[in-house]
Formats: C-alpha cells, structure tokens, sequence
C-alpha cells in the first residue's frame, strides 16, 4: 500500500449511476486488474475502469473503495484485459486522449474508443444508452491517420498496395464482416514483410 500512496493522488471520483445496465466504461462496469505507468512509476496487479466516455482512469483506493480519478496528463499508459492503452498528445489529425495500441512496428495502429451518451424520454420513461463507437488510425512516418475503409488503409499503406490486395483476396478479409480485424492483419502483414 505504501508504495502504491503515488497512485493515489487524483481527485475523488462520482460513480455514473445506471437506471437500467447502462454504463460509459470500457468492457465492464466492474474493476479490471490491470497495470499502469503513472507519473513514471509502473504499478501492477491494481483495481481500475476506464470510462471511454469521458476518456478517465479511475482506480480504487482499499480497504476504503474509495474511487479515484486520476491525473489524465500523468498517466502514460495502462493495461486492461489485454489491451494496451497509450496517451497520446493532440496532433492535427486526432485529439489528446487514451488510444488502444492493436499493432506496433513500423506502422502503428490505433483504435479510439469512444462511448457518445443518450437520453430520450418515451412516454413518461426516461431512456439512457451509451452508444459505442470506434476509430482508427494509423501512425507512419510521424503521422497519424484516420482510416475507416479498405481504400483508406490502401492509401496510407500505398507503397505496398499490390501486395495487399493480393492478401485480402487470397485471406478472403472483409472489412464489412470484421473492420478492425482486418485492419490489425494487414498492418501486421505490412510490419511483418
């Protein structure tokens, strides 16, 4: 506990309160053990949800379970249920926030999940949802771009683009069925060759 005092010094956080099973975290609205570089320090083993609609980390300060938001400028990366999540700073093509790195190497790519929140009354009953969305984006060559179909991944990837075809048709990939599958097989297959 001692040496996790470090991780502790965020504001208090108030817990969204669902009216049906509703919820703006990622996964799950239970606590994932994960691990997290914060203010340089790594920590493992520790309680945490991330609230993809307000791009928040928020840990659990025991034996108290008090909620805590974290500093999000200090946070520079976290793990959760397999997934690694990186800061990344403001840039012309995307906003500063949590992004999940699906692949790494010479071309990276990355998945912005996002939960937009709504609420419409039908009747005398108000209705809430959280609608989940996400984008991607490709780093190379220092830049990010956004890609949302198989011509936009092509662009970017143009250099290679032959080949990429040939390994969606012979794969037989479809970006409609699986989009972000897809685009992990064809940056792996760019890395990779």
């Amino acid at each position: 506990m001692k040496e996790q005092n470090q991780l502790y010094n965020g504001g208090d956080y108030l817990d969204y309160r669902a009216l049906k099973d509703e919820h703006p975290y990622y996964i799950s609205e239970d606590w994932i053990t994960g691990s997290i570089r914060y203010d340089n320090e790594q920590y493992d083993d520790v309680s945490l949800l991330y609230n993809i609609n307000t791009d928040n980390i928020i840990t659990e300060r025991s034996p108290s379970a008090i909620m805590i938001k974290l500093v999000r400028d200090k946070v520079q990366s976290f793990s959760i249920d397999g997934h690694q999540f990186v800061l990344i700073k403001a840039h012309e093509d995307l906003s500063t926030g949590f992004y999940d790195q699906l692949c790494s190497g010479r071309v990276e790519l990355y998945a912005k999940r996002i939960k937009d929140f709504q609420e419409t009354i039908s009747g005398i009953e108000v209705q809430r949802n959280f609608i989940e969305k996400n984008k991607y984006y490709l780093h190379k060559d220092g830049q990010y771009y956004p890609i949302k179909s198989k011509k936009s991944i092509l662009t970017v990837l143009g250099d290679r683009k032959r080949e990429l075809n040939q390994f969606i048709h012979e794969n037989h990939l479809r970006i409609r069925q699986n989009r972000e599958g897809v685009f992990i097989k064809l940056t792996e297959y760019y890395n990779g060759n």
